[in-house]
């Protein structure tokens, strides 16, 4: 059972990564969305509002790149893991390796999002205090 539980484990975490990388799609898509409201706004808030949409741009990218890493690492796991058991009857190192390699690019997926989530506050805080100072 020890054997079964080492490469089904990784696949076992795919369904999580999944849903961050959903929620991430549609967060990034909201981006794209933003940014084409911005151009047909083009004055001097819009730009302001572009440079502080691509900073969160680029961390969606890289949180993204490791979503998708963490997942092809972990499948990756799962297949090495299985074949190994089955071609030799024992588990592979090279499946802890990529389970090891999965968690870590989740780690920074999740690192990159946090520091998104800095940005978009501190764009939030910057509108209020523009609307408070025009109203």
């Amino acid at each position: 059972m020890e054997e079964l539980a080492s490469w089904v484990t990784p696949l076992l975490l795919l369904p999580g990564i999944g849903l961050l990388l959903v929620s991430t799609s549609a967060r990034f898509e909201a981006l794209h969305v933003e940014i084409h409201a911005l151009l047909a706004e083009r004055g001097a808030q819009a730009a302001a509002c572009a440079g502080h949409t691509l900073r969160r741009a680029r961390l969606f990218r890289d949180a993204l790149v490791a979503l998708y890493s963490s997942a092809a690492a972990l499948a990756a796991a799962g297949l090495v893991g299985a074949v190994s058991q089955w071609w030799s009857g024992a588990v592979h190192a090279a499946s802890w390796l990529l389970t090891i390699a999965a968690v870590a690019a989740l780690v920074g997926a999740t690192v990159q999002l946090v520091r998104e989530s800095v940005v978009s506050l501190q764009v939030v805080r910057g509108h209020a205090e523009e609307l408070r100072r025009d109203g």
